[in-house]
């Protein structure tokens, strides 16, 4: 299989979009995606999306982002 780490940092900035406006960030995310093949057609994935569970909105009026875990099994004919 093969494994990936992402880091990314967001600065505070100022968000405007029509009636919607405030501050956004600063936040850090990392991330970690694993993949393995279980035969030649079928393959197993594994995600976590900020891992640390840093809690912050990515938009002014958007939803609290926290971690996130995400399993799939994908096949190919």
């Amino acid at each position: 299989g093969n494994i990936t780490l992402s880091f990314r940092h967001v600065d505070e900035f100022l968000w405007k979009d029509g009636i919607w406006s405030g501050v956004i960030g600063p936040y850090n995310l990392f991330d970690f995606h694993y993949n393995y093949k279980i035969l030649d057609n079928l393959q197993f994935n594994m995600s976590a999306m900020n891992i640390l569970n840093d809690i912050h909105r990515e938009l002014v009026g958007g939803a609290k982002m926290g971690r996130q875990v995400v399993f799939r099994i994908t096949s190919e004919l």
